[in-house]
């Protein structure tokens, strides 16, 4: 059922779980982009994307996200746990969990996708020279980024076609 014309839908609530300020500069460029309605959260560690879930102290009243981009390499706690801990929680195991990391490696697409994540998108190199109009956050149309690859099971590390992340 649509909404009656005229009346705003609820921002997306995001989780941005990312130790890199330039990464989560390009993630809030990526969503001011698509116009697509949200409000952006940003911790920059495991340790405080758990608090964050939890509603731990300073935490307290924060949204549940709608959607959760984690990056595996963090410090204190990494992304692996996290997402582990995430999709074991009943509260939290409904929330989408994108792993956005830097790591091409066969056995962490694998394990994330073992441990439930919903995408493995690969930050490429070239993420650096992220230039204004280039995004691979679309709404209701694919993007093609040489930014940011979605990454399968199926498609070997180092594979030349890239898929659109949606």
């Amino acid at each position: 059922m649509s909404k009656p014309s005229g009346v705003a839908a609820a921002p997306l609530v995001v989780l941005v779980v990312e130790d890199d300020p330039a990464d989560v500069g390009l993630i809030q460029d990526a969503f001011t982009r698509q116009e697509l309605p949200s409000r952006l959260h940003h911790v920059p560690d495991g340790g405080e994307a758990l608090a964050f879930l939890r509603h731990e102290d300073p935490y307290g009243n924060v949204p549940r996200p709608d959607l959760i981009l984690l990056d595996l390499n963090l410090p204190r706690i990494d992304g692996r746990h996290v997402l582990t801990e995430v999709k074991s929680d009943a509260t939290l195991t409904t929330i989408p969990v994108i792993v956005f990391t830097i790591s091409t490696k066969d056995t962490d697409v694998r394990d994330s996708y073992g441990a439930h994540a919903n995408a493995y998108v690969t930050k490429t190199r070239r993420s650096r020279g992220f230039r204004p109009g280039q995004s691979a956050v679309s709404s209701g149309s694919s993007v093609r980024s040489s930014r940011w690859r979605r990454r399968t099971l199926a498609e070997p590390a180092g594979s030349p076609r890239g898929a659109a992340v949606r």
